[in-house]
């Protein structure tokens, strides 16, 4: 728990040295009065008329102005202390140095606590932001890089013409995954850059949403009749507006995503109702579930939670599922147990 000194903030100070000043004169005038053995409220109409109290008077009220400056000046030196640290601290910021971080101590104003504790938050997410860019730069370089060099490697072997004929096949059927691989990351590339720029939604249309998700599940059906899964639909019909190729790439990336990471054989629930004003989305896989340090960053980009890559991805789909919930005005949720099964939930609110 940070401590500060309740005599710290400018607003005390400021009533100390005014509360000092009326106290140093009452004193002043006090002397002056007991020394000449006047009255007091005499004395605060005569004091100037004595030549020998007037002499009093200019000293003791000169060594009171002494006082006051001598104490404003040292608080004044404590203050600026304060600031250069701050002013230390922005410079080394500016610099590019994101793990600095600002501490005063418990004697400083409150208010230098409170300005420290805006820094360090500042501090942080610029750390933040500047891991994430540099994330981002070497994900992006990896995704790419990696079939590019698949591709060459398999390229140069078929050119050379010394595989079998079943060598020559697989290599080819290798090579065809990895152009496809490519497609699909600059797809999701293009389509990101695009939304995440995005502030309005333009082309909306009303349609009506179970169509549109059941119209992705037949999409896909290359993908999950080969791994044997089962769709349970539990749809209302609710009419929508919006941007429909938009959603339309929303649910395929949630749908894609739940066929992943489901076993073989394996059921998927897709729900959709009308809730007060909005449409509620869920879709829930029974496959492995996601761990906690792994959920908190599955929306971020490039971010794949399967470190091996053992699963086709990119870690883009996510991050587009989430933009294009919050250009409908939505917010998605992810709810995991790990052993267990994932469900995301989509609100999206319902324009009427």
């Amino acid at each position: 728990m940070k401590k500060n000194n309740p005599l710290g903030s400018f607003q005390t100070t400021m009533m100390l040295g005014i509360l000092l000043l009326f106290t140093s004169t009452f004193f002043l005038l006090f002397a002056i009065s007991v020394q000449y053995d006047l009255d007091l409220s005499y004395l605060l109409s005569e004091v100037t008329k004595g030549a020998r109290a007037r002499e009093s008077f200019r000293i003791m009220l000169g060594f009171c102005i002494f006082l006051i400056c001598g104490i404003a000046f040292i608080i004044t030196r404590l203050q600026l202390t304060h600031f250069r640290e701050f002013k230390k601290a922005m410079h080394e910021l500016a610099n590019g140095k994101y793990e600095t971080r600002l501490e005063f101590d418990f004697k400083a104003p409150s208010e230098f606590h409170e300005l420290a504790e805006s820094f360090n938050t500042m501090a942080k997410e610029l750390n933040s932001t500047e891991l994430l860019r540099k994330d981002f730069i070497n994900e992006f370089s990896h995704e790419f890089k990696t079939p590019i060099v698949s591709i060459r490697g398999f390229a140069k072997v078929l050119q050379s013409k010394t595989a079998s004929p079943e060598e020559e096949t697989e290599y080819l059927q290798i090579i065809n995954a990895e152009t496809e691989r490519l497609s699909r990351l600059s797809q999701n590339i293009l389509m990101l850059c695009k939304i995440e720029n995005q502030t309005i939604v333009s082309n909306k249309i009303k349609y009506e949403l179970s169509e549109q998700i059941r119209q992705s599940i037949v999409l896909l059906a290359g993908e999950w009749e080969k791994k044997g899964i089962n769709f349970d639909l539990r749809m209302d019909e609710v009419d929508f507006i919006g941007n429909k190729e938009l959603l339309e790439q929303m649910f395929l990336n949630l749908i894609d995503n739940a066929i992943k990471f489901s076993p073989q054989q394996a059921d998927i629930l897709i729900d959709l109702k009308k809730e007060s004003k909005d449409a509620v989305f869920r879709i829930t896989d029974f496959g492995e579930g996601i761990e906690e340090e792994i959920k908190r960053r599955v929306f971020d980009k490039f971010y794949q939670g399967d470190a091996s890559h053992a699963t086709n991805g990119n870690g883009i789909g996510l991050s587009i599922v989430q933009r294009v919930a919050q250009l409908h005005g939505g917010t998605i949720l992810v709810d995991s147990v790990v052993g267990q099964g994932t469900t995301f939930t989509i609100k999206l609110p319902i324009i009427t």
